[in-house]
Order: structure tokens, then C-alpha cells, then sequence
């Protein structure tokens, strides 16, 4: 076993088949745990062939690939950085493996309810009043549709949608947007069927009250009640989810 960021590694010939993602792995762990730290320069390509024991070849394509995940910038004429700021970046290889998780799995509606739950406690948090208006409008349109037989699912998974960004504003932290807009991404497929699915049930009346009872919560800063009215909220999510196995 290699354990990140160790300075002995020896490689065996099962370990030369991933040679680039063990010098990954080395860097990555030097950087978790702060010995190199943001904004400092690295050891150069022929420190770490020398360190690692591995062709120049693979520490080259080890730090494009750290590059590409936004860890690692490189400066010409002057080196290798560990970068100093946070960068979108960083986040696109979780967003790509959210894309091949399959939407209609109960993980990605686990992993959603998670997300949201922490989401919606920093809205209540540390929303403004002028948020909570915002919440509120979005609530409202959101019931006007999904009490109008003419509107179609996917207008009001648009309407659920534009709900939950005012949500995610009021959190007033910018991963929290990016990791909403991941998931709400991920998840279109099943959340319309979870509509359809009420809609099929001739139950308007849960996509309105649930909505309701989750605005409320917000506006009134109940953070104790949020997990059993976010448990409510999916409920046909998971009927959808039953359904397609």
C-alpha cells in the first residue's frame, strides 16, 4: 500500500501501471497535509523523479493532470505552485461522476438530502429578511403551477428548480451554489418523474403543502423541524425511485 505524501515509496511492478496516479497521490497528500502549502512552490520535476523513483514522463503528466484539477498552477520561467485560491476547477471531476451516477439510484437521492439539509440550515442561518422575501416569491409561484392542470412537469421541476437557487442564495456561500446546481443537474430525470408521480397520484395538494411547510421552516428559522419536513418533501421522489426498479 502507498500512503499519501510518504517520502520512501517504492513501487512495485503492479504499481508502475498507475505510476502517474501514485506521483498524483504523493503530491496531493503533501498538500492535505499542509507541507506544502497554498501559494508555495513544489520540489522541481527532477526532485520528484528522484524522490518518487518514476520516469520524468510520469511526474510531467502527474502535475498536468493536478494542473487541470486546479491544485497546482505552473509559472514560466519560475516553477510549480500549489495554488492559493479556490477554483471551480476543483470540483468538476465530482461534478463528471455525479453525470454517470445513475439519477434514478436512492444514492443520489441520499446524497441529495444531505446536501440539502446543510444548505437549507446555513439559509436559516444566515439568511436576510430581504432572502426570505425572495424564498417566499419563489414558494408562490412555485404552488401556482403546481396547482395548474395545464402546466407540464418539466415547467414545474423549473419552478422547483428557481425555488431552491433563492435557497442557496440565502446561504450566502458560493460552494453551496455549486454544489446545488451539481445536484439539481444530476437529478432532472428523477425529479420530474417524482412530479409525475404525484401528479399520477392526483396529489397536487403534497408538492403544494410540502413547499409550504419547507418555506415556513425557513422563514421562521425552525432548524429542529427541518429534517422531518425535508424527509417529507421527497416523498415521491422515492415512490419514483421504487417504481423504476
Amino acid at each position: 500500500m502507498v500512503y499519501m505524501g510518504s517520502p520512501d515509496i517504492e513501487l512495485t511492478a503492479e504499481d508502475k501501471k498507475s505510476v502517474v496516479d501514485i506521483t498524483v497521490e504523493y503530491v496531493m497528500g503533501k498538500i492535505s497535509r499542509k507541507e506544502w502549502k497554498p501559494g508555495t512552490k513544489i520540489p522541481t520535476e527532477f526532485e520528484l523523479v528522484e524522490t518518487l523513483k518514476v520516469s520524468r514522463n510520469s511526474v510531467r503528466e502527474a502535475i498536468k493532470v493536478l494542473v487541470a484539477l486546479g491544485l497546482l498552477e505552473i509559472r514560466r520561467a519560475d516553477g510549480t505552485y500549489v495554488v492559493n485560491r479556490f477554483s471551480e476547477k476543483m470540483m468538476t471531476p465530482w461534478a463528471c461522476s455525479l453525470l454517470l451516477e445513475d439519477d434514478d439510484s436512492l444514492a443520489l437521492l441520499e446524497l441529495r438530502m444531505v446536501i440539502e439539509r446543510g444548505i437549507f440550515s446555513l439559509a436559516i442561518q444566515k439568511g436576510t429578511e430581504e432572502d426570505m422575501r425572495a424564498i417566499y416569491d419563489a414558494s408562490e409561484r412555485f404552488i401556482v403551477l403546481a396547482q395548474d392542470v395545464q402546466a407540464t412537469s418539466s415547467e414545474i421541476l423549473d419552478a422547483d428548480i428557481r425555488y431552491r437557487e433563492r435557497i442557496c442564495e440565502a446561504s450566502h456561500n458560493h460552494l453551496t451554489a455549486r454544489l446545488n446546481d451539481m445536484i439539481a443537474f444530476a437529478s432532472l430525470h428523477s425529479r420530474e418523474k417524482s412530479i409525475e408521480e404525484a401528479i399520477a397520484c392526483n396529489d397536487r395538494f403534497h408538492m403544494v403543502d410540502s413547499h409550504r411547510k419547507l418555506t415556513e421552516i425557513i422563514v421562521q428559522r425552525r432548524t429542529a423541524d427541518l429534517n422531518e419536513v425535508l424527509s417529507y418533501c421527497y416523498k415521491y421522489w422515492g415512490i419514483a425511485l421504487q417504481n423504476q426498479k
